[in-house]
């Protein structure tokens, strides 16, 4: 892949399709997939920075990284929380109610990685290991 600077704005040589879910390259998939719009990614990404600091990172799981499946709720995975331990309930229902105020009414799971020191419980290994980071 190639490109080049043209009047301040980046110019692709070779052809990119970018689709809401999928990257391609010349007709190639590049693996990345997931059933959320760019719209649905910038406001999850938005809020999660909002609510729990600019450093948290957030991870898509479940039916939405699965193209064969259809519907399904956004199952998301929140790490790196800038917030004590003791705030996070109050901040897990401020994300939920910003998010759904910019999303509409859709069904949202939100799981938030275990502080510092407590272990993981096997929902949180399976969202790590089979989430996209958005």
């Amino acid at each position: 892949m190639s490109a080049h600077v043209e009047h301040g704005t980046v110019v692709w040589t070779d052809e990119i399709d970018l689709s809401p879910d999928t990257l391609y390259i010349r007709g190639e998939q590049l693996g990345i997939r997931m059933r959320l719009t760019q719209r649905q990614i910038h406001a999850i990404k938005q809020v999660t920075a909002e609510v729990f600091g600019c450093h948290a990172k957030t991870y898509l799981f479940g039916s939405r990284v699965d193209d064969q499946q259809r519907g399904g709720d956004i199952d998301l995975y929140i790490t790196d929380i800038g917030l004590a331990p003791e705030l996070q309930g109050d901040a897990k229902l401020r994300f939920l109610v910003k998010l759904k105020q910019q999303l509409g009414d859709q069904r949202i799971d939100l799981i938030l990685a275990p502080p510092a020191g407590q272990t993981p419980m096997p929902i949180h290994q399976m969202a790590r290991q089979t989430g996209i980071l958005l």
